[in-house]
């Protein structure tokens, strides 16, 4: 890829902390036979005890195995700032430019007061930091090449920079409903999205909705449902008169609503303050007959 001598690099800090972090700590199990002290397993990764176990009890049911869990071995600080650094000069090193910006997300976000259906982001509420969080953190706003959002997210802040025309560093698919140029720094992968992709990817989710963010989507719908129901559309109205009969089975009179809500939790700003609009006129109204059981769809592309 030819690199823009102006262009920088924007990567999403928020992922690298909690990755570094967890990869900066460590709990070992051990898996013995009752009764037993030799080890049949040891291991760092939960995943590989719960597949082992799994493994197991299909070929031997009448063993029984007993896990021990060891206490939480944490890096110091340092060393984990260090291993952030490390990071952060290998995916420079591997996309090809040096001119960096750390994107971190504030204390503040639209998406919170725009969230009616069920709490944006609440299911990630009990979920634990890594211990050494609060110090990478500390760190990374420490740095002259670090942007904390204000209002919105550091998705928000790389998305514009993708209209910009400057490259993306990150994990998250979110970021896929906008083009530009990304780069996978888990795959070592680059790739670029085009506006086409972007659009089918953002109305995509509308109908899938995004469990991690905790954005609700239509119930029943997967890829392969979502692929058939958006096929012919190319523009924002031909998805969106695709997608609201999903909406009016879900949610009746307040599709419209539930469908305005969910496209501003999932669109990345494209420009600086921008909120999302349905590309209907603003005014529009579901229109139902007297049995409230039919409706038209009275989009009209406003742009």
């Amino acid at each position: 890829m030819k690199k823009n001598q102006s262009q920088r690099l924007y990567i999403d800090t928020d992922i690298l902390l909690y990755r570094t972090g967890f990869m900066t700590q460590r709990r070992i199990y051990t898996i013995t036979e009752e009764g037993a002290t030799r080890p049949l397993l040891v291991t760092t990764k939960k995943v590989e005890v719960n597949a082992w176990l799994k493994e197991r009890q299909g070929r031997t049911p009448n063993r029984k195995y007993e896990l021990h869990t060891g206490p939480l071995e944490v890096d110091p600080p340092f060393q984990a700032i260090f291993t952030l650094k490390a990071s952060v000069n290998s995916i420079c090193q591997e996309v090809g430019i040096w001119d960096t910006v750390l994107c971190l997300t504030g204390d503040t976000n639209f998406r919170d007061d725009v969230a009616t259906i069920q709490g944006y982001k609440s299911n990630r509420d009990d979920k634990p930091k890594p211990e050494t969080y609060d110090a990478l953190k500390r760190y990374v706003m420490g740095r002259h090449d670090c942007v904390v959002s204000d209002g919105e997210e550091a998705d928000d802040v790389m998305s514009i920079a993708l209209m910009q025309g400057h490259v993306i560093a990150t994990l998250d698919k979110d970021l896929n409903n906008t083009p530009g140029t990304h780069y996978n720094f888990a795959a070592k992968k680059m790739y670029y999205v085009n506006e086409p992709s972007a659009l089918h990817n953002f109305y995509a989710q509308m109908l899938i909705g995004d469990t991690a963010d905790n954005i609700p989507g239509i119930k029943g719908m997967g890829p392969k449902k979502t692929l058939t129901a958006l096929y012919g559309a190319t523009t924002p109205l031909e998805y969106e008169e695709r997608i609201f009969p999903f909406y009016i089975v879900q949610y009746g009179q307040k599709a419209y609503e539930a469908m305005e809500e969910v496209g501003r939790l999932l669109w990345m700003r494209r420009e600086v303050g921008e909120v999302w609009k349905l590309s209907c006129e603003e005014d529009t109204t579901v229109p139902w007959d007297e049995d409230g059981e039919q409706f038209i769809y009275s989009g009209a592309h406003g742009g």
